[in-house]
């Protein structure tokens, strides 16, 4: 008898424990997911905007003026991907290592080497009156989310926040990206030297186009009428 109450209770423990374990991991889980229905009063904002998400999640944004729009963009950007857009700039401006250690050190004494961050601080010198409402418009959107929201389940592990989104790290993003997208140069030299030694038709034939009636993520044609599902308005600031 003591012996099958003793399993009894063993087995009535392990079953609370993994009640338990259910519960607090779908609640850390859960807890960062965007908020998509419903209004919001957000200072920054000079109108009304509203942002609406069809069936995919993709956001519709529906403004009035450059720096709503931009605005918006930045609020929506933050809502999906807030993790990544920090990976982002701290690749952009060699700072990866503060938060992942010494095995990202070297990506770090690279990108500072090559200068992202330096070039995208000139830039941000040079620019003109319509780029500056833009790029500040969507870093006071990113902003205003990262102020009001649960950080994504990546900032809890690391028991970390973002800094205030800036319009610099927008450009040093940017002028990453532009070189990572360079990684084919050798290709493009030899497509080029092919083409104007042998022709087109002969490009072609080594590297041909996609396949007709291979799988597509949008088949031609298709329509997006009646897509959205849900829909968030930002209210006028106040």
């Amino acid at each position: 008898m003591g012996t099958a109450r003793t399993v009894r209770r063993i087995a009535t423990g392990a079953l609370l424990a993994a009640g338990a374990a259910a519960l607090v991991g779908g609640y850390v889980l859960r807890r960062p997911v965007p908020r998509a229905k419903g209004k919001l009063s957000l200072r920054g904002l000079r109108e009304r905007v509203e942002i609406v998400r069809d069936r995919w999640g993709v956001p519709h944004i529906y403004a009035s003026n450059l720096n709503d729009l931009a605005f918006a963009v930045g609020y929506a950007q933050a809502q999906d991907r807030l993790w990544q857009m920090e990976m982002n700039r701290r690749a952009a401006a060699g700072t990866l290592a503060e938060l992942l250690g010494e095995p990202v050190l070297e990506i770090d004494r690279m990108t500072r080497r090559i200068g992202f961050r330096r070039a995208a601080e000139r830039d941000w010198a040079e620019a003109d009156g319509v780029e500056r409402e833009a790029l500040e418009g969507y870093s006071a959107g990113v902003n205003a989310y990262i102020a009001r929201a649960k950080m994504p389940l990546e900032f809890t592990i690391l028991r970390t926040r973002p800094a205030p989104w800036q319009p610099v790290d927008s450009l040093a993003f940017g002028r990453l990206f532009g070189w990572a997208l360079t990684g084919n140069w050798d290709l493009e030299i030899v497509r080029s030297w092919t083409i104007e030694r042998f022709g087109a038709e002969a490009m072609t034939e080594l590297e041909p186009s996609y396949p007709a009636g291979a799988p597509v993520i949008v088949p031609p044609g298709t329509e997006a009428k009646g897509a959205a599902t849900t829909g968030q308005s930002t209210g006028r600031s106040r």
